[in-house]
């Protein structure tokens, strides 16, 4: 009897780690970088950003740039937030549902990722 107790909490336990991890999407960010061809800025470019989506909460590496935020769909800009240099989180709107193309905006460059939400 004491086996099958065993048994049954390791499974739901396993169960509950599985819900735990599947509410949490890394989502990776490709650069698009707009500068001119041949000219420009000759700083090496930013490295590509993994961040994370938890329900409609984006967490990322703290950066020492200045971004806007944007969140898209095929009608054009649904939400856009000025994100200051050290921000974590972005907090997305929850009236905001179905997939979207969401950016991270600076001077000459932007991340870019695709989300469900």
């Amino acid at each position: 009897m004491e086996m099958k107790k065993l048994f049954v909490l390791a499974v739901l336990t396993l169960w509950g780690a599985s819900v735990t991890n599947a509410l949490a999407d890394d989502v990776p960010l490709e650069i698009i970088d707009e500068k001119p061809a041949g000219g420009g800025n000759t700083k090496s470019q930013p490295l590509p950003l993994i961040v994370t989506l938890e329900g409609h909460t984006l967490t990322m590496p703290p950066s020492g740039a200045d971004y806007v935020f944007q969140v898209l769909s095929s009608y054009g800009i649904e939400y856009s937030v000025y994100v200051p240099a050290g921000t974590t989180t972005i907090n997305i709107p929850a009236s905001l549902s179905g997939s979207y193309e969401i950016r991270l905006v600076a001077d000459t460059y932007y991340y870019r990722g695709y989300v469900t939400l």
